[in-house]
């Protein structure tokens, strides 16, 4: 393996997310056809949100066929068994991986951010999407996106959390290296 990729919130069949994140119509497609560069010797991790309904469907079209190494970290969306992800696609499935990022520093990977970060330099997390500057300043457009958002709210701090957003990545994934030099 030589490279870790990272991506989140596929939302892959979520005709909504047009309107939720002003995504083109066609972003499933452009998605897959980013996760498709990836090397086979390579690893990809999503970050959560790989799609909402049609799960047998989605991950034959999209998951299945990519040829590196898959690594599914749960989202608020991915409901199925940790069984049932490994059967359709994945290597690995987990709420929250933890990697050596050089430098003794360490990266959590979690689908949302999280509050508890002892000996964890950053937390990388997917989850809202190109929303976060919005959500920071105040902002809720959504109804109950307020409620939704006090728990983090509480906690989150810019020089620990990292947002991995597919509509701020032109929906494709991002090698980590990369990533974490335009970011820390």
């Amino acid at each position: 393996m030589n490279n870790i990729y990272l991506a989140s919130d596929f939302h892959f069949g979520h005709s909504r997310m047009v309107q939720y994140c002003d995504r083109p119509l066609d972003f499933s497609e452009r998605i897959f056809d980013g996760l498709q560069t990836i090397p086979a010797d390579d690893h990809l991790i999503c970050l959560g949100d790989v799609c909402v309904g049609r799960d047998k469907e989605m991950h034959e079209r999209f998951i299945a066929p990519l040829k590196c190494r898959k690594s599914l970290v749960l989202g608020n969306h991915d409901k199925k068994t940790r069984t049932w992800y490994l059967s359709h696609g994945w290597d690995e499935v987990e709420k929250r991986i933890i990697i050596d990022i050089g430098g003794g520093k360490r990266a959590l990977l979690t689908h949302e951010f999280d509050q508890y970060l002892d000996n964890i330099s950053i937390n990388l997390a997917g989850h809202l999407h190109n929303h976060l500057e919005r959500i920071l300043a105040g902002r809720f457009v959504i109804e109950g996106e307020e409620e939704r958002n006090a728990g983090w709210l509480s906690y989150y701090n810019p020089k620990k959390h990292i947002l991995v957003s597919m509509e701020e990545l032109n929906y494709k994934p991002i090698e980590l290296t990369k990533f974490l030099e335009t970011h820390l």
